[in-house]
C-alpha cells in the first residue's frame, strides 16, 4: 500500500512546525512495515505552490491513501478533522505574502468533503494507547483547511482517501504566552504510526 504523508513548513506566528518535524523524522527514520511504502514530504506555506507541489507528487507517487499534517498552536492533543471547507478566508498571509478572503479552493468544487480516513478507528487506536486524541469540525480557513480540500478533490477524481490531522506544539513550545499545551514528539511519532498501521490494516482487510 502506497501512503503520502504530508507536513508544512513554518508560517506566520510560528517558528517550529511540529508537522515538518515529523516528516523529516520520517524522511530520515522511515517505518519499516513490510507491505507500506510511504512517501513523505514538507510542503510550502504558499496557496499556489503547495498545490501544485501537492499534485505533482500524488500523481507521481499515486497513493492509495494521504494523511495531510499540520500543527495547532493552541493544541494538547491529535485533532481529527472531519470536514474540509472550500474555502480560504485568513487574516495572516502565506509565504509569498498572499492574503486571501471569501475566495473558494475550487472554483468548480463542491461546499465541502468529509474525510475519508478512518478517523474513528484512529480515535479508538490512539486512545488504547493513551495518546491524547480528539475530533475537529473542519481545519480552519487557512492553509491546512486548503491544502485539506485540495487533497480530497485530487482523491475524488482520481481515487484513493485522505484527510487532515492537526499535531500540537512540542510541550514548552509556546510556554511565555500558552502555557501548558503541546506534546512530546516521540508521542506525535507514535501517533502517526499508529494511523499509518490503521490505514494499511484497513486495505488487507477490505483486498
Amino acid at each position: 500500500m502506497k501512503i503520502l504523508l504530508t507536513g508544512f513548513k513554518p508560517f506566520v506566528g510560528v517558528e517550529i512546525n511540529t508537522s515538518e518535524m515529523l516528516i523529516r523524522d520520517f524522511q530520515q527514520k522511515p517505518l519499516a512495515e513490510e507491505g507500506i511504502e510511504i512517501m513523505a514530504v514538507v510542503i510550502e506555506t504558499d496557496y499556489e505552490l503547495c498545490e501544485r507541489q501537492f499534485a505533482e507528487i500524488f500523481l507521481q507517487f499515486k497513493p492509495d491513501a494521504v494523511l495531510c499534517f499540520g500543527i495547532a498552536g493552541s493544541g494538547r492533543e491529535i485533532r481529527l478533522e472531519r470536514f474540509a471547507l472550500n474555502l480560504d478566508d485568513e487574516q495572516r498571509y502565506d509565504s509569498s505574502g498572499i492574503v486571501r478572503h471569501g475566495r473558494a479552493v475550487v472554483e468548480s468544487g463542491p461546499d465541502g468533503y468529509w474525510s475519508t480516513l478512518p478517523i474513528i478507528e484512529f480515535y479508538e487506536r490512539l486512545s488504547e494507547e493513551n495518546i491524547p486524541v480528539s475530533f475537529s469540525n473542519h481545519a480552519g480557513s487557512y492553509l491546512c483547511n486548503h491544502l485539506f480540500y485540495f487533497s480530497r478533490h485530487l482523491c475524488e477524481l482520481t481515487g484513493g482517501i485522505s484527510g487532515f490531522i492537526h499535531l500540537p506544539p512540542l510541550k514548552n513550545q509556546f510556554a511565555g504566552n500558552r502555557p501548558g499545551l503541546g506534546m512530546d514528539f516521540q508521542m506525535m511519532r507514535r501517533a502517526a504510526e499508529l494511523m499509518i498501521l490503521e490505514v494499511a490494516g484497513q486495505n488487507m482487510d477490505q483486498d
